[in-house]
């Protein structure tokens, strides 16, 4: 059977879910929820809210795929293993968990629990990519890549960062 996640496919179905989510942030989901005259219409935007936290780790899958694009087939192989289970795994713990917990202080779950699945997969997928790149220079080279591994790991903390501020910026917006 033929591989239907190339790198190719993954970049730019990737890409194109991460702007249309960012593209409906933009919009707001009170300004979706009003479109056809109904005024606070809770069950609406609360549907589109929640659907709008179950495609955030989209957001991470795009970057990440940026990243991996420009890198060999092997380390991307060895990504998208992980991938292809954790994003749709976190979607569907995102889409089934609750609001809030009830009680004297509603604790939000979803929000917090999106955060987190976007957060493990960004985290667990760049020390899994530095992983493979150092197996494939170590086999290919028979030493370990000390000058090109701290170049990688400057780049993984720059990745990091803008992460940190695509997310406070993402939040700052709503």
């Amino acid at each position: 059977m033929k591989n239907l996640l190339t790198k190719k496919k993954v970049f730019w179905v990737s890409l194109t879910f991460a702007a249309l989510l960012l593209l409906w942030d933009y919009i707001g989901n009170v300004k979706l929820c009003t479109l056809g005259g109904r005024e606070n219409d809770y069950h609406c935007l609360n549907t589109i809210s929640d659907f709008e936290l179950v495609f955030f780790p989209v957001l991470s899958l795009a970057l990440l795929s940026i990243f991996t694009y420009f890198m060999r087939d092997e380390i991307f192989s060895t990504w998208i293993k992980f991938a292809k289970w954790w994003v749709p795994l976190s979607m569907i713990a995102i889409f089934f968990a609750p609001e809030d917990i009830p009680g004297s202080f509603s604790v939000p779950v979803k929000g917090p629990l999106a955060f987190f699945t976007t957060f493990v997969l960004f985290i667990c997928s760049i020390f899994l990519i530095l992983f493979s790149v150092w197996e494939l220079h170590r086999t290919h080279h028979g030493r370990t890549p000390f000058g090109w591994l701290t170049k990688s790991i400057a780049f993984v903390i720059f990745l990091l960062l803008t992460t940190v501020l695509a997310f406070i910026l993402v939040a700052w917006m709503q």
